[in-house]
């Protein structure tokens, strides 16, 4: 594990990351206007990591690193898939009955094969009963 220093722009968000281990590269934090993460840099290069876009309700639809481009499928109230830029599936989210859940209970994702791997969530609800009395004078 290599320490690193952390620089923080006056909003709180990650400005820089310097790591002490000279194998990892030092990397930059761009945000737009809006607050969310633009693109992340190595400082060494000014090469690119990562770039972001986002839609009008600051949902990120594409992630674009080195190696490829993710674009991100949303519902009205959540994210359902993750495409390639050949508009292949990634991984898609299925999720239960309560519309405002962002806790997939099942992720999909397509193998080498025909068929597609899954991966169920268990959901454990406690639920406790209470019992209020209210007093009218």
């Amino acid at each position: 594990m290599s320490e690193a220093t952390y620089q923080y722009n006056a909003n709180g968000h990650t400005q820089s990351v310097d790591y002490t281990d000279t194998a990892l590269p030092d990397m930059a934090y761009s945000y737009d206007a809006r607050e969310r993460l633009k693109r992340v840099l190595k400082t060494d290069d000014g090469s690119q990591i990562q770039s972001n876009r986002y839609d009008y309700n600051n949902r990120r639809i594409a992630k674009t690193t080195a190696s490829a481009t993710t674009y991100f499928l949303y519902s009205v109230y959540r994210l359902e898939a993750e495409f390639d830029a050949s508009g292949d599936l990634i991984q898609g989210y299925l999720f239960g009955s309560n519309i405002y859940s962002t806790n997939p209970v099942l992720t999909y994702k397509p193998n080498t094969g025909s068929s597609l791997d899954y991966h169920y969530y268990v959901i454990i609800l406690l639920v406790k009963v209470c019992y209020c009395y209210f007093w009218f004078f």
